[in-house]
């Protein structure tokens, strides 16, 4: 077999490497716990004098002594000497600023633990958490060994293998689709753009920008992408300047007079009492004004967004996010950033709080650079805005 020649082989790997650098790899927001920093707490252990007792000393010490914060830890654990190997067990969680060294032994008496099966007692550092990841669990079990399982899907996550090539492909697609909305704004301070996606058959159901600059401090682009999803279920609270086209509610250009008035006239009441009017337009809008059969149909549809994936350039606002979780997104992949706002990661991580009864996916840093480039003032401009407040 001839040699490739080294210049075509060089040329082939500098357009591998090209491809790799240039890569989409949508990084997860997960809950703090996987991304904590390793911490460790206290705790008393001795060494078995009488291996044969090791099962016995087990049962005794976890009904006298139960590691109720410490339940991920194993109870003992073999070290390998010069000459021999030694199993040491923890006998009880330090309590915080007590030493009760000198009264254990008398504790493990009272629980007819005798003392003379066990030596002296010391103390240990061990993990504080219990692991989540194979990072995690790796730096524990070099204080004490530790149980863990494994969470497949969560691995998979943190390593950047979720997506096939495939799907990141498309995850690229939707956001181009969500930087070009972006690009039909008004407004370089509101340049913001959002697709909302059903992946079951890879169609976006509607696609937004960011209405702000028309008057309306309530029209986020995924706020008005939320209320297009809900325009083609026959629903929605805000009279859109909008149209269906091959099943995709988007938005039509601009009335440039109407954006003048609102610029000319903002007022956030004003704005609420028009929001309140289209709210009461549109609960008694004609039922044939959008399709035929629509009982049918609306039977066939999600509630608002389940299941469905959102697609936004920037990262999403407190309202927002709480409007994704009600509207029962699946998935929000976003592009930049918002330090200042940022409700899915930079601020705040709505998606995680345990107490919500629902919970989404999140992931940022696609197309994260041309993103950016759409908002150069935005930030600025808002911190000027809350200075003059």
């Amino acid at each position: 077999m001839t040699e490739e020649p080294s210049e075509k082989k060089a040329r082939v790997e500098e357009f591998t490497g090209s491809c790799q650098r240039n890569k989409v790899i949508p990084r997860a927001v997960l809950a703090d716990e996987y991304t904590r920093q390793f911490e460790t707490v206290e705790a008393f252990a001795a060494n078995i004098e009488n291996k044969t007792q090791t099962s016995e000393l087990i049962r005794k010490l976890n009904d006298a002594f139960p590691l109720k914060k410490l339940g991920h830890l194993k109870r003992v654990r073999c070290v390998k000497t010069e000459k021999d190997s030694v199993i040491q067990i923890i006998l009880h969680e330090k309590e915080q600023d007590l030493d009760l060294r000198n009264t254990l032994v008398e504790q493990l008496e009272q629980h007819n633990i005798k003392a003379d099966s066990l030596g002296q007692p010391f103390v240990v550092h061990v993990a504080k958490h219990p692991p989540l990841t194979r990072n995690q669990f790796t730096k524990a079990s070099v204080c004490w060994p530790v149980n863990f399982h494994e969470d497949k899907y969560i691995s998979k996550v943190i390593r950047g293998e979720l997506f096939s090539d495939i799907e990141v492909l498309l995850i690229e697609k939707f956001m181009r689709m969500a930087v070009k909305a972006a690009q039909n704004s008004d407004s370089e301070e509101f340049a913001v753009g959002a697709v909302i996606v059903n992946p079951q058959t890879d169609h976006p159901i509607a696609i937004s920008h960011d209405l702000r600059c028309t008057g309306h401090p309530l029209q986020h682009a995924v706020m008005v992408c939320i209320d297009l999803v809900a325009h083609g279920q026959h629903a929605g609270a805000w009279e859109l300047n909008c149209q269906a086209t091959d099943g995709t509610w988007a938005l039509k250009e601009p009335n440039k007079q109407q954006i003048e008035q609102n610029l000319n006239s903002v007022d956030c009441n004003t704005c609420l009492h028009e929001h309140n009017t289209s709210v009461s337009r549109s609960s008694s809008r004609d039922p044939h004004k959008f399709t035929n059969n629509v009982e049918e149909k609306k039977e066939s549809l999600p509630y608002l967004c389940t299941g469905y994936d959102l697609y936004t350039t920037r990262e999403p606002c407190v309202m927002c996010a709480m409007a994704l979780l009600h509207s029962r997104i699946r998935r929000v992949f976003y592009g930049c950033a918002d330090n200042v706002q940022g409700a899915l990661g930079s601020r705040y991580k709505i998606h995680t709080q345990t107490g919500l009864n629902h919970h989404f996916e999140v992931f940022y840093g696609i197309l994260e650079d041309d993103c950016r480039h759409l908002l150069p003032n935005c930030e600025k401009g808002f911190v000027e805005k809350v200075k003059t407040a």
